[in-house]
């Protein structure tokens, strides 16, 4: 599972207190690790973003499918 605590922090060179240091929840992706912000796809058991489960996905074209060439 993908799920983690961190935060927005940058790490200033001097903290400005701008609040960014709270420790958050986040969901990762399991294949690029970036953090995700809006649908998680279950794929293999792995919690995957987006553009990963795509990549993930076998997929065709609909053409190929109903062209009734032999």
């Amino acid at each position: 599972m993908s799920i983690k605590y961190t935060s927005d922090c940058n790490s200033c060179a001097e903290c400005i207190g701008c609040g960014l240091n709270k420790r958050r929840k986040a969901v990762f992706c399991d294949k690029c690790r970036q953090e995700i912000s809006d649908n998680v796809f279950i794929v293999n058991e792995k919690q995957l973003c987006d553009s990963c489960a795509l990549e993930t996905l076998e997929s065709y074209n609909v053409e190929d499918l109903i062209d009734d060439t032999p």
